[in-house]
């Protein structure tokens, strides 16, 4: 009993350390704001073709007023596009969700094993082997190519210690806390990311009427309205 503490707490200890160098190497992915190069170019023109219709026609006042709408909606109300850095997260759920199967079932197996049935203790290695083989081909490949160590190593050369040593019980919840860890933060990281996304929704739209244009809040859109949306912008509804 004495031993099995030991080990639980040792394990303990190492996925917290996981944990917490996961939490700091995991950069929180913040919105860049990227201004439109052709928004100002774009507005110098839209002004000088409007001042080029006034000298023409001085006194066609709603098309002065059309022309000024088009002006303020291709120009100053546009916002800015944002570009997010957003990994491939389909993927590495998926990755991740295997993972944290696998080393549930290998914890499962472990625990059992250990305190009520003993063979079933040894059936946990096939699943701590299946776990350590991508982090061992990682080792390999940096060993191969660039030859000198990285972290995947050092990774493999605990599990090994493990497997050795007959501790598959650390070894199981040492990786659980870890994947448990990683699908924790990459949740937290997609909440903010969609939080971001959602904070630069245009509220306003520039509503096309007949020959005019005018911007009114997105809220007040309607089935069958028609919108303009210029280069770079977000698309202020969905289905609308």
């Amino acid at each position: 009993m004495v031993e099995l503490l030991v080990v639980v707490s040792g394990a303990v200890a190492a996925g917290l350390s996981i944990y917490r160098y996961v939490a700091q190497g995991t950069q929180t992915l913040q919105p860049q704001r990227v201004e439109s190069a052709t928004a100002a170019p774009r507005q110098h023109s839209l002004r000088t073709s409007a001042q080029h219709t006034q000298k023409k026609s001085p006194g066609n006042i709603s098309q002065q007023t059309l022309d000024n709408r088009q002006i303020e909606s291709a120009g100053t109300d546009q916002p800015a596009a944002v570009s997010f850095a957003i990994p491939r997260t389909k993927e590495t759920k998926e990755a991740l969700q295997r993972g944290f199967t696998s080393s549930s079932l290998s914890l499962g197996l472990a625990s059992t094993g250990l305190l009520f049935f003993p063979p079933l203790h040894y059936a946990s290695v096939p699943a701590l082997i299946y776990m350590g083989a991508p982090a061992a081909r990682q080792a390999y490949d940096m060993l191969s190519e660039r030859r000198r160590p990285s972290r995947a190593l050092a990774e493999t050369a605990v599990l090994a210690i493990c497997l050795g040593g007959g501790w598959y019980l650390a070894g199981s919840l040492g990786f659980w806390l870890y994947y448990l860890a990683r699908m924790t933060q990459l949740n937290r990281t997609l909440i903010q990311t969609t939080q971001s996304t959602t904070s630069v929704i245009p509220h306003m739209a520039c509503l096309t009427r007949e020959t005019e244009e005018v911007m009114v809040p997105t809220a007040t859109l309607r089935q069958g309205d028609r919108i303009r949306v210029g280069t770079s912008e977000f698309v202020p509804v969905d289905g609308v």
